[in-house]
């Protein structure tokens, strides 16, 4: 997975979700996608439709701003958790919905709570 083609670069990119969420079944849901889809996209076997690599993209820019903010732990819960920031939804459904614009405000009002 090193030349970077496309395929290649969506294996990574999951790779490193599936690290950083702590699983493939958590990736899926967090994209509305089944465990196998996640897992064919590691493998470099299939390659996502042009919204599921849009909110593909967003959730590794999601993941990787609030990774800054929380433990690895703490980011998972974070995500599937009710956001008063976000009038109680939770920061993966608004993802899937609005894309990551919102999210990211979520964040940074959170990262303001945590670092003032």
């Amino acid at each position: 997975m090193t030349d970077g083609t496309f395929a290649d670069l969506v294996a990574t990119r999951t790779e490193l979700l599936v690290q950083a969420l702590g699983s493939a079944t958590r990736v899926a849901d967090c994209l509305g996608v089944s465990r196998t889809v996640v897992s064919r996209w590691r493998a470099a076997t299939l390659l996502p439709t042009l919204e599921q690599a849009r909110l593909l993209v967003d959730l590794d820019h999601v993941v990787a701003r609030a990774s800054i903010i929380f433990e690895p732990p703490v980011v998972w819960n974070w995500l599937s958790g009710s956001s008063s920031y976000l009038q109680g939804a939770r920061p993966i459904d608004v993802l899937q919905i609005r894309g990551a614009a919102d999210v990211v405000q979520a964040l940074d009002a959170a990262e303001q709570l945590a670092f003032g």
